[in-house]
């Protein structure tokens, strides 16, 4: 069996990368919304489904391959970025990804944790298995296919992935 991974086409993003909190919140908000950088993707030939995270950009990444059926799961989406103190000052993007990864990594965030996320992944490859398929396509995000990753190589897939997945880039994993 073969698993691809794809995140999502880039962003086009000009948004100040110093937030405040509501500033950060707002951001998250209507990241999804802004236009891609479309690529030409190649697709191996024997992917026989795609299967694709509901979040815009990842849906509007996927009808790029349109010839193949594609299937939309909320269980694909990205781990939810949200602050966890407001305040006025501001700090650029990545220092509240970076402290939103540690709460999350700590299981200290409202909602979605580590725990939960590794959950889904694992209900994930179930999912995948379900269809019977030999070949699939993922259409996904950065941080949540990192944790699919883990779990595709605990389940005994074979394949590498860059430390932060680049965005058009195919991985692919072999059991």
């Amino acid at each position: 069996m073969k698993i691809h991974l794809l995140r999502h086409f880039k962003v086009q993003d000009t948004t100040d990368s110093w937030l405040n909190s509501d500033e950060f919140n707002a951001w998250v908000d209507t990241y999804d919304t802004l236009p891609l950088n479309i690529i030409d993707v190649e697709l191996p030939k024997e992917i026989e489904l795609i299967l694709c995270s509901t979040q815009s950009r990842a849906k509007r990444t996927a009808e790029q391959f349109s010839m193949l059926e594609t299937i939309y799961t909320d269980k694909l989406v990205e781990v939810g970025s949200r602050v966890f103190f407001n305040t006025k000052i501001k700090l650029q993007k990545y220092i509240w990804f970076g402290m939103g990864t540690i709460f999350w990594y700590l299981n200290r965030l409202e909602g979605e944790n580590r725990v939960d996320t590794k959950q889904r992944a694992k209900e994930v490859i179930a999912y995948i298995k379900s269809f019977n398929k030999e070949n699939i396509l993922i259409v996904s995000h950065g941080f949540f296919m990192k944790v699919l990753v883990e779990a595709l190589q605990k389940e005994g897939f074979k394949g590498e992935i860059d430390l932060r997945p680049v965005n058009g880039k195919l991985y692919s994993f072999i059991k």
